[in-house]
C-alpha cells in the first residue's frame, strides 16, 4: 500500500555559508491527493456531460456584476473559454429584440429574486440564431452577498424541430383542406375551368397571397405562356381577354434561371416588382445570381404591363412554384 507524502526542507547555514544541518517536515497528503483526483475526475465528467447536453453553468455576483461561466457556456456564446466573461460580452451576443428582457432579469436578480426560468435568443456573428433556455436561482454567499447561479442550455435543435413539426402540421391541414375543397368542386362542377378556379382560389386563400398566375410550358416553342390569373374569387383565363393581344410569355430555353427551374423543379423568387422591375433567382441555390426577367421577354409588351399592374397594387415579390405532371415540370 502506497501513500502520498509532501517533503519540505530548509538548510541551517553558518556565517561561512556552510550547511550545518537541515530542518524539515514530512506531511501525509494522501487524503488531499485523493480528493484532488476525485475533483479532477468530477470536473472532467461535468465538462463531458455539459458538452453532450449542450448545457453550461453560469454565475453572476450582484454586488460587482462579475460573471463566471463554464467552458461549455463560453462555447455556446461563441467565445474563447480562456477569456474572462463580462456583461458586455453577454449582451453583445443577445438578440436585439431580447436585450430588454435579459436586463429585466438582471434587475430582478439584483433585487433578490428567488428563481428564474426563461428563454432568449442569441444572434451569432455569422447571422445565425441560437435559442437558449436559462434556469437560475438567487442565493447568498458566506458573506451574505447576493449571487445568481444557474445553467443555460442550447435548445436550438429542439426549437427548429418544433418549428418543422408545426410547419408540417400546417402543411398537412392545408393539403387536407385543398383535397376537401377540390373533391367538393368535382362533385358540384362539370366545367373543368370552374374546377381549376376553385383550386387556384383556394391556394390564394391558404397562402394569403395577392394573386396567382398559372403558366404552362409550350414544348414546341420552349416558351412559358400565361394561362390565367386569379385575384379574389375568380380565375381569369387569357383566352377570355382580347384575342388580338399577344400571349404573355417568357423564353424558357434562353433564360438561365427559368431553364434551371424547369430542369430541377426548384422554387424561384422574383423581387423588385414594386420598383418597376423584376429580378429572378433560384431559391435553394445560393450560387445562382439574380437575373433580369424583363430583359428576357423580347418585344412582348404584356409582361411589363403585368408587373406594372402588380406594382400598382403594392405587390413587391412573387414566388414561383413548379407544377408537376407525371413527374415532369410543366408550368
Amino acid at each position: 500500500e502506497y501513500r502520498w507524502f509532501l517533503f519540505r526542507a530548509a538548510p541551517l547555514i553558518d556565517q561561512r555559508g556552510n550547511i550545518v544541518k537541515w530542518y524539515g517536515t514530512n506531511t501525509d497528503i494522501d487524503d488531499r491527493k485523493r480528493a484532488e483526483e476525485a475533483l479532477r475526475r468530477s470536473k472532467a465528467y461535468l465538462e463531458h456531460a455539459q458538452k453532450l447536453s449542450h448545457t453550461g453553468s453560469v454565475g453572476f455576483r450582484v454586488s460587482d456584476g462579475q460573471i463566471f461561466w463554464s467552458e461549455e457556456t463560453a462555447r455556446i456564446y461563441g467565445y474563447d473559454p480562456t477569456i474572462p466573461p463580462t456583461m458586455e460580452m453577454v449582451l453583445q451576443r443577445v438578440h436585439p429584440d431580447d436585450v430588454a428582457r435579459l436586463r429585466e432579469v438582471f434587475l430582478q436578480a439584483a433585487a433578490g429574486g428567488a428563481s428564474f426560468d426563461f428563454e432568449h435568443r442569441l444572434l451569432m456573428p455569422d447571422g445565425s440564431i441560437k435559442y437558449i433556455a436559462n434556469f437560475a436561482r438567487s442565493v447568498k454567499d458566506e458573506a451574505g452577498q447576493e449571487e445568481v447561479i444557474g445553467a443555460i442550455t442550447d435548445i436550438t435543435e429542439r426549437k427548429q424541430a418544433a418549428e418543422a413539426l408545426s410547419a408540417s402540421e400546417h402543411l398537412a391541414r392545408g393539403q387536407l383542406e385543398a383535397l376537401t375543397n377540390t373533391l367538393g368542386a368535382l362533385a358540384r362542377e362539370t366545367d373543368p375551368d370552374k374546377i381549376l378556379e376553385h383550386v387556384v382560389c383556394m391556394i390564394v386563400r391558404r397562402l394569403g397571397a395577392h394573386s396567382i398566375g398559372v403558366w404552362a410550358l409550350n414544348e414546341t416553342t420552349g416558351r412559358v405562356e400565361l394561362l390565367g390569373t386569379s385575384e379574389g374569387e375568380r380565375l381569369l383565363l387569357t383566352r377570355e381577354e382580347s384575342e388580338a393581344a399577344p400571349p404573355v410569355m417568357i423564353y424558357q430555353r434562353e433564360h438561365p434561371v427559368w431553364s434551371e427551374f424547369f430542369r430541377s423543379g426548384s422554387y424561384c423568387v422574383q423581387s423588385a416588382i414594386a420598383e418597376g422591375g423584376s429580378k429572378v433567382r433560384i431559391l435553394d441555390s445560393p450560387e445562382t445570381s439574380w437575373h433580369d426577367w424583363l430583359g428576357d421577354v423580347g418585344d412582348n409588351p404584356n409582361v411589363p404591363l403585368l408587373f406594372n399592374r402588380l406594382a400598382a397594387t403594392g405587390v413587391s415579390a412573387a414566388l414561383s412554384v413548379p407544377m408537376f405532371v407525371a413527374g415532369k415540370v410543366t408550368g
